[in-house]
């Protein structure tokens, strides 16, 4: 077993605490809903997908987003998300469809992989629910059930 499914697998038997989707902001409002998800759980692990460099696979990491425009800014930065927007953390833990995964415990982690080996999704499933990450068009794929 590889170190990403392990890692995905350790999560197993644990409740899913919390919910957060980085989302592009650009004038107040929300235009891209594709960015990394973050999943918390109650043994204290966090998952964050998002899509590979290759724009193909599913990125794992353990670690939290870090907001590269994070305050202070400098006047070229401000001036930048000012002209363009920027990728901004939202807890998304009480809005549906996230809210119904929230507590649900994982009882099963499948992974989807392409015939060379290749992590392009994970689902995790659970007492209620399904929660689906997976890579498609370069973009990072929410789905839940």
């Amino acid at each position: 077993m590889s170190e990403t499914a392990e890692l995905l697998a350790s999560v197993r038997r644990t409740k899913i605490a919390r919910v957060q989707r980085v989302r592009y902001v650009f004038e107040g409002s929300v235009t891209d809903d594709d960015g990394p998800l973050q999943v918390s759980f109650d043994s204290g692990a966090l998952l964050r997908f998002d899509v590979g460099g290759d724009g193909e696979i599913l990125k794992v990491d353990t670690t939290p987003w870090v907001d590269p425009f994070k305050e202070p800014l400098s006047d070229e930065n401000r001036e930048c998300v000012v002209q363009s927007g920027k990728w901004t953390e939202f807890d998304v833990s009480e809005e549906p469809p996230y809210s119904s995964v929230i507590g649900d415990t994982v009882y099963q982690v499948r992974l989807i992989t392409l015939t060379d080996g290749k992590l392009v999704g994970v689902i995790f499933s659970g007492g209620k629910s399904e929660l689906a990450a997976s890579t498609g068009a370069d973009n990072l794929q929410v789905t839940i059930r």
